[in-house]
């Protein structure tokens, strides 16, 4: 679907580039070697935050674990050989 609007259409910007599609979800998916449910996950836990202080002490939504990093944290620093 537009995953802004959610209109239904899989890869439509419904003539705006500033809408989201799958096709964009994918591609960050891939960029952060998470799957595109972790990416939703992400995105709505993001827009949970929005107007909230960035100084840590944001609480993470109804059913979101609170980390000290962020998600791909872990991922990274295995690829770079460190812990």
């Amino acid at each position: 679907m537009c995953a802004s609007c959610g209109c239904g259409k899989v890869d439509d910007q419904m003539g705006d580039d500033r809408h989201l599609t799958m096709s964009d979800l994918k591609s960050a998916a891939e960029a952060a070697d998470i799957s595109v449910q972790e990416v939703a996950k992400n995105i709505q836990a993001a827009a949970g935050q929005k107007g909230q202080e960035s100084n840590g002490n944001a609480q993470a939504p109804q059913g979101a674990a609170r980390t000290q990093e962020t998600p791909g944290a872990e991922r990274d620093r295995q690829r770079q050989g460190t812990r």
